[in-house]
């Protein structure tokens, strides 16, 4: 898939049309995230969606953290696969439910966990700065580059100080001790968010201050979306 300047519904379709296994060690993923939105209640959300993966194991993970700071994974796929596998040490609990993600317009993508019933989350998408040079820097520079660590090390960089999302970490240890490598090609800036968790709203956008953490994932200060690949090591025995 290439398609720089294509809508974000576009490219997620391509994603799901072409089912493209990232090549690595590991466990590899191709697919399309939220690699976070805070809200002012304390309240963060994050989105994994993997249609293609070297397991053979497609899926679809919804990550809440509650204002007290524990982390609820929501996945299409039985506990302990999926997000879970990795993330499991730091999750108190799992839930397995159909998740429905349906793109209503070009940058506009709802989510909803059975139904709705669960969690029903809006988002809007659109382009910064940030966004438009990262994006114009990664269409022009080799896959093998981009995979990097100095690469992804200027992307988190770029992402603090030029988008203000705070501390990024794109490279890291899990709670199990897996290490992971994220390498977006495409970013987006999530530009509104609404969501209703277990028929509670969670209120306006905001940061949360110390930024949540799950390993060494990071949760950003303002909500990014990105399409890409990962992968996961397994941790020495």
């Amino acid at each position: 898939m290439t398609g720089r300047s294509q809508e974000p519904a576009e490219m997620a379709a391509a994603m799901e049309r072409e089912l493209v296994v990232p090549e690595g060690p590991g466990d590899t993923f191709m697919g399309y995230v939220v690699l976070g939105v805070p809200y002012q209640s304390g309240d963060a959300l994050a989105l994994r969606r993997f249609p293609a993966a070297s397991t053979g194991l497609a899926y679809t993970s919804v990550w809440h953290r509650s204002p007290a700071g524990d982390w609820t994974f929501y996945t299409d796929v039985p506990a302990g696969q999926g997000c879970t596998r990795y993330f499991a040490a730091g999750v108190r609990e799992t839930v397995v439910a159909p998740i429905r993600l349906e793109w209503t317009s070009p940058r506009s993508l709802t989510v909803a966990v059975d139904g709705g019933r669960l969690l029903a989350w809006t988002l809007a998408l659109g382009p910064t700065p940030f966004t438009l040079l990262a994006n114009r820097l990664a269409c022009c520079m080799p896959a093998r580059w981009l995979a990097s660590v100095s690469a992804l090390r200027l992307m988190e960089i770029g992402a603090r100080l030029l988008f203000g999302a705070g501390r990024v970490c794109l490279s890291g240890l899990t709670p199990g001790g897996n290490r992971f490598v994220a390498n977006p090609r495409v970013v987006w800036a999530v530009t509104a968010s609404r969501a209703a968790l277990l028929g509670r709203d969670l209120g306006p956008v905001g940061p949360i201050t110390p930024q949540p953490t799950l390993g060494d994932v990071r949760i950003p200060r303002r909500g990014l979306f990105a399409f890409g690949s990962a992968s996961m090591l397994t941790p020495p025995r």
